[in-house]
């Protein structure tokens, strides 16, 4: 008799809670499943990748700044991924390599370089991934 009554007490709120579960488990799940296999309705393209050589990498300092410096390497090879469409207009035009000097206080140094690509467009890989930097006397 106990059981029975453990089971059939507030019985209606005891299955409500148990369907609102279900269904909040369900749409969850579902999502999860959707982004992490690139599926179509859930927003992801198919991802391009392309390779670009010898991409420029330019200076970046603060403005009126007068400090000149010189670069080890002065070209990047990055591979860059995105949905087909994007990727096929992508030009050299549209990549940016930098290193940003603005916070450089000694006389060399390793700085990363960076690429700046248009939205939707993601960077894979760039090699090589640091630069060696040093600062030019006047």
């Amino acid at each position: 008799m106990a059981k029975h009554n453990l089971i059939l007490n507030n019985f209606f709120l005891k299955l409500t809670a148990l369907m609102l579960a279900i269904v909040v488990w369900l749409v969850f799940h579902r999502s999860d499943q959707s982004i992490l296999a690139g599926k179509e309705g859930a927003g992801v393209k198919n991802l391009t990748r392309k390779s670009f050589e010898r991409l420029p990498v330019n200076i970046l300092q603060a403005s009126g700044e007068n400090r000149r410096f010189s670069l080890g390497t002065s070209t990047v090879n990055a591979e860059l991924s995105g949905d087909e469409a994007s990727m096929k207009v992508l030009t050299t035009n549209d990549i940016h390599a930098f290193v940003d000097v603005a916070a450089f206080r000694s006389n060399r140094a390793f700085l990363s370089i960076q690429i700046q690509v248009p939205n939707g467009i993601r960077t894979e890989n760039t090699t090589p991934k640091e630069v060696h930097v040093n600062l030019l006397q006047p």
